[in-house]
């Protein structure tokens, strides 16, 4: 093999290599990493101060997303990235609201009218033959620490204090509802009050 055809498949190997890595780190692949920055960049955009450089948006996204892909708590991810742990903190909560406030109204929109509800119930039937339903429920215990004085209010059967993340789908697997169950959670007044 010529030297020249080695530095190609080198390169093609490396950009290889660099796609899967990607892929692995955030669960995105680098297109559609750049298209979600492309989305929400300008909103977690800083700016440099005199005495220390921004964080960028591409750094921030990426901290982020591996945040929500690994499941690794925020003082890890503070020794992996070189950043104070407060500071992490703050660029988990400033991407997750900009994230939030720019895509819930594309990805989650519940049903406004009595024609929402219909067209939800024919998916169901036509997709699944389940005649009469408007949306499938599942829910997820997220691990917390103990509130200060909650007592047992967060505990659950599991034997561990958690949070309960609520949501409904329709018939084509898209979120039309999606709660934080707390002891007065929107969601939950409304299955009380029918």
């Amino acid at each position: 093999m010529n030297n020249r055809v080695y530095k190609i498949y080198k390169m093609e190997e490396i950009c290889w290599f660099n796609w899967l890595c990607t892929c692995r780190y955030t669960r995105l692949t680098p297109e559609r990493f750049e298209r979600r920055l492309s989305i929400v960049g300008p909103r977690i955009k800083k700016k440099d101060t005199r005495k220390r450089e921004e964080i960028g948006p591409a750094e921030r996204l990426t901290l982020t997303l591996r945040y929500l892909a690994s499941g690794n708590d925020q003082q890890s991810l503070s020794f992996s990235y070189r950043i104070g742990k407060a500071t992490v903190s703050n660029i988990i909560h400033e991407t997750l609201t900009a994230i939030w406030s720019i895509l819930k109204d594309r990805y989650l929109s519940p049903p406004e009218n009595q024609a929402d509800w219909l067209r939800i119930s024919n998916e169901f039937e036509t997709v699944w033959n389940l005649p009469h339903r408007v949306g499938a429920i599942d829910g997820k215990h997220i691990a917390m620490q103990c509130l200060r004085k909650s007592g047992s209010l967060y505990y659950n059967y599991k034997g561990f204090f958690s949070i309960v993340l609520m949501a409904v789908c329709d018939g084509n697997y898209n979120f039309t509802l999606v709660d934080i169950v707390l002891s007065n959670s929107e969601m939950g007044k409304a299955f009380e009050d029918g």
